[in-house]
């Protein structure tokens, strides 16, 4: 038994939902798609109340906006079954297997996560170049690899979890805006000694960002970060966080804000461009850190 549950937000996720309604009809299992719009524009809404006609498939919207936690949260209060797939709105499924692959894998463990890919980038348009870079060289990484190092390699974009595990955890709504949910809530898992096993089986991530909008989440991000390491929640487990570590270790913390300060302007045009470097993001993202980490 199998509750697919989709946070959506100013997506048009009627392809995707599809996809999984159609694969859903040729498992032998029951199943339930619960998909929750958090406050979107009309104009999003619109297109997706299409859902609402597919059996089984439960749309919603909210009036006001939960957040990336708090939409999931409630997602798992309204599924019926044990097994949880929880998928972000932008992704699509690579075949036609995606669904019961997971449902063959289910008792690995606790938690399974899929993996993201990308899609080529022949067809990127002004401006998509950074995000689809960093995901593809970055986030989109084989099992073998993640299952290295399983916690710090999750991410929520694509996962499989028994509900009681996730009642037992939950994501901390305290985080506002975006980025790192998936860190602390990865960092919970760990801490109550819950298995996460990693397969193959990605989700092809199709909402590539301008880089403006990347770059913007990309300062929410850290500035949750700095939050959850100010408050304890968050090591060295962070690879930014052991950069920003060393910084301090090597006293060269004055010498980041300062270089980051100068070279600002010039470091988010080079990133906007046709051809951003990656060491030029970890440059960037280690100064907005080391500035966020020095205020009150």
């Amino acid at each position: 038994m199998l509750s697919i549950l989709i946070p959506v937000y100013n997506f048009d996720v009627r392809a995707f939902v599809r996809q999984l309604h159609e694969q859903c009809l040729h498992v032998s299992e029951d199943t339930e798609i619960l998909v929750l719009d958090d406050g979107s524009n009309v104009s999003f809404k619109e297109v997706n109340r299409e859902l609402r006609d597919l059996e089984k498939v439960n749309y919603r919207e909210l009036e006001k906006n939960l957040g990336r936690s708090g939409i999931r949260n409630e997602l798992v209060r309204c599924a019926q079954h044990e097994n949880l797939l929880i998928l972000d709105c932008d992704g699509y499924c690579p075949d036609e297997l995606f669904v019961q692959r997971f449902l063959d894998a289910r008792d690995l463990a606790p938690v399974i996560y899929g993996g993201r890919i990308y899609p080529s980038g022949e067809k990127l348009k002004s401006g998509e170049m950074l995000h689809w870079k960093y995901g593809s060289r970055r986030e989109a990484v084989k099992a073998a690899q993640r299952s290295v190092r399983p916690h710090e390699s999750f991410m929520t974009n694509n996962f499989l979890i028994k509900k009681n595990v996730y009642d037992s955890v939950t994501m901390d709504e305290s985080l506002t805006g975006y980025g790192h949910e998936d860190t602390l809530f990865a960092l919970e898992l760990k801490s109550k000694g819950i298995e996460i096993a990693h397969i193959e089986n990605p989700l092809i991530h199709i909402g590539i960002e301008q880089a403006s909008v990347f770059l913007n989440k990309t300062r929410q991000g850290i500035r949750n970060l700095a939050m959850l390491v100010k408050r304890g929640s968050v090591g060295e487990s962070v690879t930014l966080v052991r950069f920003y570590q060393k910084t301090l270790r090597w006293k060269l913390g004055l010498m980041v804000r300062w270089c980051g300060r100068m070279s600002n302007p010039f470091v988010v045009r080079h990133l906007e461009g046709s051809s951003p470097n990656l060491s030029v993001f970890d440059f960037y993202k280690l100064w907005l850190l080391t500035e966020e980490m020095h205020k009150d």
